[in-house]
């Protein structure tokens, strides 16, 4: 269970830099920050004096808006499991086994299954509340989650003044000590680490890793 007191770091990428390992390795810009993702929570794992185990199971929020959608009002994201092979040691290999696992995802038609939850609205309350009954006991199969969300391209001003960088946040739900939120913003990628405060007081190794 996770207390009231929360820690939060910064980490940041040069998103040429991510292209530049996408091209040699393949994959996608999500698909390096995933294996980014994993390679850091190796790290953390191991700085505990801990064995890290084959993998960590992130949940991973995705837009599943059809290219015809655009304009419209609301949001249609879902989400989807991914395991990230944090018990991988090689980077290159952690990179090419996300990939498979974000491509098999995809195929299978999960992200799009699972789209039904944004409509729960249509439904009579009992319906719906036994629904999320049931979809609760899922959370156990995860250990996280991360967010990546393409941000602008170009530079935002406020009254005259340039936002230099863009550090996003996820909030931790009940059994969920650390979030992990990716946003890029004019050719920079900013991560926001978000930990429980008892639980995560090593978060700044997860930062510089």
């Amino acid at each position: 269970a996770i207390g009231p007191h929360r820690r939060w770091e910064m980490a940041s990428l040069d998103l040429d830099a991510v292209k530049e390992v996408r091209a040699a390795l393949g994959g996608t810009v999500n698909d390096v920050l995933l294996a980014v993702v994993a390679g850091a929570l190796r790290q953390l794992l191991e700085a505990r004096g801990e064995t890290p185990p084959e993998e960590i199971r992130a949940l991973i929020p995705v837009s599943v808006r059809g290219p015809g959608s655009t304009g419209e009002l609301g949001n249609r994201v879902t989400a989807v499991f991914c395991a990230l092979p944090v018990g991988e040691a090689d980077a290159a290999e952690r990179l090419r086994k996300v990939s498979r696992e974000m491509t098999s995802l995809k195929e299978s038609g999960q992200a799009v299954g699972a789209l039904a939850w944004t409509h729960l609205g249509s439904f009579a309350p009992p319906a719906v509340l036994a629904q999320v009954a049931r979809f609760q006991s899922t959370f156990r199969y995860m250990n996280l989650v991360v967010t990546n969300i393409p941000g602008p391209k170009d530079p935002i001003y406020l009254l005259g003044r340039k936002m230099l960088e863009w550090y996003p946040l996820v909030p931790l739900a009940q059994g969920q000590t650390l979030g992990i939120a990716i946003q890029s913003y004019h050719g920079k990628i900013g991560i926001g680490l978000l930990g429980d405060g008892e639980a995560l007081r090593d978060l700044p190794v997860l930062a510089r890793a």
